[in-house]
């Protein structure tokens, strides 16, 4: 869930969207189009989720993801609520 940064050679945990599962390396692995990760640190590529689609939300704008209520609307991925219509 680290990388060696090059700049300051500290271990930096990895930002959202990316993963490192081997010791001593010096960047990050994205993960896969379309998902994304709940934290940074991720140490797994199990840990990258599929990105919440237009019309659909959740907590973390990752899957599991719940459609729109009635009358509410978003038309990006990856959101956190629907706003009102």
């Amino acid at each position: 869930g680290t990388y060696v940064s090059q700049d300051t050679g500290a271990c930096t945990p990895c930002d959202y969207g990316t993963y490192q599962d081997a010791a001593a390396s010096t960047s990050c692995v994205s993960c896969p189009n379309g998902t994304s990760t709940y934290h940074r640190g991720a140490h797994d590529s199990s840990l990258c989720r599929g990105v919440c689609g237009a019309g659909n939300f959740s907590a973390t704008g990752l899957e599991p993801c719940r459609p729109c209520p009635r009358n509410y609307i978003q038309n990006e991925i990856g959101q956190t609520g629907c706003s009102q219509c």
